[in-house]
């Protein structure tokens, strides 16, 4: 995978600090996906998501909700479903996605992204049921475009050792928590609103780093067979793990410096392609389209508009 490097400038502006990848980038695949949302589909998941009128909740807001679920009582059911233990063997080339072999017998990821789809936009179930899928079915598009969640390989890397500045880690937590952590900060809601900005001008700008690509990451769309749009899209992911992350054994090894060339920019391609993905899902499902017909809703900007402009810099501070 050939990624552009000129956006490591605007990387390097995030300073450092102590918190989790989790939160920050969920909810940046949240908030890049309701930048492209139809107006017909924003209303929808607005009524739905704030049904209790408790809050204002959007995507982004309830995009960390299943990992929080997960681990309660009640929702220890949906622990599988954020994963597809793809049981190959990256180390020596070959990855490959079975459903059979794959899949828990308690569901998986593919299998979830198919149930929830259908459950948020069913009319015959009570708008409580369709918030709840809803919730999950943001939160999956982002599980599902990181590479390790579609790997079984020694428990996904939670068993594989590996050292980030110099600290002893694993390298599931490397890819989910150091590596952004150690650019990004802490956690914020502004801050997943500010680098969805920074990866939509380079979806929406002529010549921008995402516009082509996001034409081709909008392959998949048929709701009347949402576990093949979700399988194909894991087995790209699944790739991934013999493309970059598993190119070299990472056992034991010093991951933050220089290990993955380009490896921030691999995530926020990730994270842009499950938020373009994600909002035409959401268009598709409440609105009869993907909202990208002919790339139309994508406004091109003058080339020389950039990211690495003073004010987008200053919002990261």
């Amino acid at each position: 995978m050939k990624l552009n490097t000129k956006l490591l400038a605007s990387f390097v502006l995030w300073g450092v600090s102590v918190n989790a990848w989790g939160p920050l980038g969920h909810s940046t695949v949240a908030a890049v996906a309701l930048q492209y949302l139809k107006p017909e589909t924003l209303e929808r998941t607005r009524t739905i998501l704030c049904h209790e009128g408790l809050a204002e909740e959007t995507l982004v807001t309830v995009a960390n909700w299943a990992d929080s679920y997960k681990r309660t009582r009640e929702g220890s059911y949906s622990y599988d479903h954020h994963f597809i233990d793809a049981e190959d063997e990256p180390l020596a080339g070959n990855c490959h996605v079975d459903m059979k072999r794959d899949c828990s017998p308690k569901g998986c990821i593919v299998t979830a992204i198919a149930n929830y789809t259908r459950r948020a936009s069913d009319e015959t179930l009570n708008i409580a049921q369709n918030a709840e899928a809803l919730r999950f079915l943001t939160h999956f598009f982002g599980d599902l475009h990181q590479p390790l969640h579609a790997e079984g390989i020694k428990k996904a890397g939670n068993h594989i050792p590996v050292l980030f500045n110099g600290k002893q880690s694993n390298l599931h937590r490397a890819w989910d928590v150091d590596k952004i952590q150690a650019l990004f900060g802490d956690y914020t809601i502004k801050k997943a609103h500010t680098w969805a900005k920074i990866i939509s001008r380079e979806v929406d700008r002529k010549g921008g780093i995402y516009h082509e690509k996001a034409k081709r990451w909008l392959d998949c769309q048929d709701l009347a067979h949402p576990a093949a749009c979700a399988l194909k899209w894991a087995k790209e992911s699944n790739r991934l793990n013999c493309e970059f992350v598993f190119v070299k054994d990472p056992t034991g090894k010093e991951l933050n410096d220089g290990f993955y060339p380009d490896w921030m920019l691999f995530i926020e391609q990730q994270i842009a392609q499950g938020g373009i993905r994600l909002a035409a899902w959401l268009n598709l499902m409440f609105a009869g389209s993907t909202g990208f017909d002919t790339m139309a809703a994508m406004t091109v900007m003058e080339d020389g508009a950039s990211i690495r402009d003073n004010h987008v810099r200053d919002d990261l501070r």
